[in-house]
C-alpha cells in the first residue's frame, strides 16, 4: 500500500497525487464512465491539475483515491464536497473509473469507509448525494450503505436532447450508527 489514509477489507483510500492525472483523464474522457458523472466538457491535464490543486487548498473538500489492497491498483476516487461546517453536512461523490471493477462491491465498501470518516472523524450530521435516475447500480450501492431517497428533482439533468430526473439521497449520523 502507498500512503494509506483509510484502510478497508479489500481496498484502501489515499490522497490524490499528481501522478494520478493520466489515469483520471482516461476515465473522465471515457463516455461510459462519464455517463454517470456531472462532467460534460473534455478534460486535459491543465484543467484536472487546477481542479485537484483547488480541492486541496479548500477546507470544504476531502478527495481521495480508491485502491485495491492486493494489487495496489487505482480503481476510482471519491470525495466529500462543499462541507458545511456550521450545519455539519457534505455532498458525497464517487467514481469507479476502472470499468473491470464495476459490480464487484468496491463502490459500496469505499462508500462505507468514507461515511465512517465523515461521521466519526469530521463530526458531520448529514451526508447527501445526487444520482441520475438511470444509474440503478449507483442507487443500489447507496442504499446498501444506508442512504435514503429524499427527493426527486424533476427534469434536472439534460442529456442526449432530453431532460431526466435526478435523485437526491442522504444519510444522517443517527441512521449510520444504527
Amino acid at each position: 500500500m502507498q500512503n494509506p489514509f483509510i484502510i478497508g477489507g479489500r481496498i484502501y483510500l489515499r490522497a490524490i497525487e499528481m501522478k494520478d492525472l493520466e489515469t483520471f483523464l482516461c476515465w473522465f474522457n471515457d463516455s461510459e464512465v462519464r455517463e454517470f458523472l456531472a462532467t460534460i466538457y473534455p478534460l486535459n491535464e491543465i484543467r484536472e491539475r487546477e481542479f485537484i490543486e483547488k480541492c486541496y487548498q479548500d477546507k470544504s473538500w476531502v478527495i481521495l483515491n480508491i485502491l485495491l489492497k492486493e494489487k495496489n491498483l487505482l480503481i476510482g476516487n471519491m470525495s466529500l464536497m462543499r462541507i458545511d461546517w456550521v450545519h455539519r453536512q457534505a455532498e458525497f461523490g464517487i467514481c469507479i473509473g476502472e470499468k473491470g471493477y464495476w459490480n464487484k462491491g468496491y463502490g459500496t465498501e469505499a462508500t462505507k469507509l468514507l461515511l465512517k470518516y465523515g461521521f466519526d472523524t469530521l463530526n458531520l450530521h448529514r451526508i447527501y448525494l445526487f444520482v441520475y435516475e438511470w444509474n440503478q447500480r449507483g442507487i443500489k450501492c447507496y442504499e446498501k450503505a444506508g442512504f435514503k431517497i429524499e427527493a426527486i428533482l424533476r427534469g434536472a439533468k439534460f442529456k442526449d436532447g432530453r431532460y431526466f430526473n435526478v435523485v437526491l439521497m442522504s444519510i444522517l449520523r443517527d441512521e449510520w450508527t444504527k
